[in-house]
């Protein structure tokens, strides 16, 4: 099966940090974002995949290669202009497809989904389009949410924003209360030819919608419902059954992007924190060099290459990556340091992204406001 990851994007939300790296290279757990999506491409039969390329280009190829290292045949398609979710399939679809289903993932997403299972419901349903749909409480808090309202086959019925009645809440019956798209799809050929070649479009608007109106077989499939504990634990079980297990998380806010780590970090998630653990809660490069004198206080990763220094306290939950030096007597916890950050003696850094070389890019985080829209 083949597969295209939606990375062309500017990252405008993520800025300063996307002014270094494009969004599928910035460090999660001290791995480009998009590795994780391709891990898992591979783990669930995809060898070929395409990947649309804009800001900063040439980093994604000179950082993935070919993509032998993990099974995969990578083909990279540059967009000199954006050419929009819609626009971008069409460009990387043209001469990679040949007449096939095809799988497509937007690259600023963590996730875990039994493809298995939604390519069954797809073919079962002998579905056009297939959107993953995922519990609308995972947005990030203050985004506005497109709803999808699907009928009990799962047939999308709308796309838009919740219905609002005469005094101005949501309007109890609406079906679309629950989910939202998780940026996973599975696009039969045929609706990949009616998209524009060459030319801006957004698959959801300009393809998706007109297919709802036109009664097309469009379906939405809820991979992953309300995860809260409250939920999980009620004993209405009818939510839980319309929905796969999984995992999905957005990326698109500093706030996001380190919260995700964290919950990597606490064990909260299906990934692993690289390299293997050495003592409990510390992820720790056998060729970092730590000061006996330093404190490191679980959960904490340490890159290859960093140095901690005499006195030091590093944690918990601090992220440091390739080739740092903390300098003596610094304190960091609630924090995450991209490769080669350099933090002076005596510092505080708490709740704060840091990021570059020469020109150093600090971000700080409201951390606590963040974890309460989660929970």
């Amino acid at each position: 099966m083949k597969a295209l990851i939606l990375s062309a994007g500017l990252g405008t939300r993520l800025r300063p940090l996307t002014l270094l790296l494009p969004k599928p290279l910035i460090p999660v757990v001290n791995r480009p974002l998009i590795t994780y999506a391709l891990e898992w491409l591979a783990s669930q039969g995809v060898d070929e995949v395409g990947i649309n390329l804009h800001h900063l280009p040439h980093l994604v190829p000179q950082t993935l290669g070919d993509g032998s290292k993990w099974g995969l045949r990578l083909q990279y398609s540059f967009e000199p202009e954006i050419l929009g979710t819609g626009g971008g399939i069409a460009k990387l679809a043209g001469g990679f497809l040949n007449k096939e289903t095809l799988l497509v993932v937007n690259c600023d997403i963590l996730f875990q989904l039994d493809l298995s299972k939604a390519l069954a419901f797809h073919r079962e349903r002998r579905a056009k389009v297939t959107i993953g749909l995922v519990d609308r409480k995972l947005l990030p808090g203050g985004k506005k949410p497109s709803l999808v309202s699907i009928d009990n086959a799962g047939r999308v019925l709308r796309i838009g924003p919740p219905i609002i009645n005469s005094s101005n809440s949501q309007q109890p019956g609406d079906p679309s209360s629950g989910f939202v798209f998780s940026g996973i799809h599975i696009i039969e050929p045929d609706i990949i030819e009616r998209i524009a070649v060459d030319r801006y479009s957004c698959i959801v608007s300009d393809t998706y919608m007109r297919l709802i109106r036109e009664n097309g077989p469009i379906y939405g499939y809820p991979y992953l419902g309300d995860q809260r504990p409250e939920v999980r634990n009620s004993k209405d079980h009818s939510h839980q059954e319309q929905t796969a297990s999984g995992y999905w998380r957005e990326l698109g806010t500093p706030e996001r992007y380190w919260e995700v780590q964290r919950e990597i970090l606490a064990g909260k998630t299906p990934f692993q924190s690289r390299p293997p653990v050495s003592v409990s809660g510390l992820w720790i490069d056998p060729e970092a060099r730590i000061s006996p004198q330093a404190q490191i206080i679980s959960p904490v990763v340490i890159g290859r290459y960093s140095v901690v220094e005499e006195g030091a306290r590093v944690g918990p939950y601090a992220i440091i990556g390739k080739g740092c030096r903390i300098g003596r007597g610094a304190r960091l916890g609630e924090c995450l340091l991209w490769d080669g950050v350099r933090v002076d003696p005596q510092s505080r850094i708490t709740q704060a992204i840091l990021a570059g070389r020469g020109k150093l890019y600090s971000v700080k985080m409201d951390v606590a406001k963040q974890r309460e829209t989660i929970c």
